[in-house]
């Protein structure tokens, strides 16, 4: 279902090595990085299930989350990368939480 992801903390995919979108968890994501990622609290993640609605999560409501390697992620961002953009993302985003299903 889901490719296993990289330690959060470093700046790695799991070994595509065309600028296709990845599965994993990156601190930066590669310049060659293409497709959808989700950055919550200084870190981006792709190949998860982005979902939008009505979440209540840790006494607070949140428009979506995102579901990655077996846990839920409320309160982040998500966004489309294409060759021609940077990846710089100033969106303050840390008040969300991570939750293991």
């Amino acid at each position: 279902m889901f490719s296993s992801c990289v330690d959060p903390g470093y700046a790695a995919y799991n070994g595509h090595s065309s600028g296709a979108s990845r599965h994993g968890v990156y601190s930066t994501l590669p310049s060659s990085f293409v497709g959808n990622a989700y950055h919550y609290n200084g870190r981006y993640y792709s190949g998860g299930n982005y979902q939008t609605g009505r979440y209540d999560h840790g006494g607070k409501r949140y428009s979506n989350r995102y579901y990655h390697n077996g846990q839920y992620i409320y309160g982040g961002s998500y966004k489309t990368y294409d060759s021609s953009r940077r990846h710089d993302h100033r969106d303050g985003d840390r008040s969300g939480t991570r939750n293991r299903r």
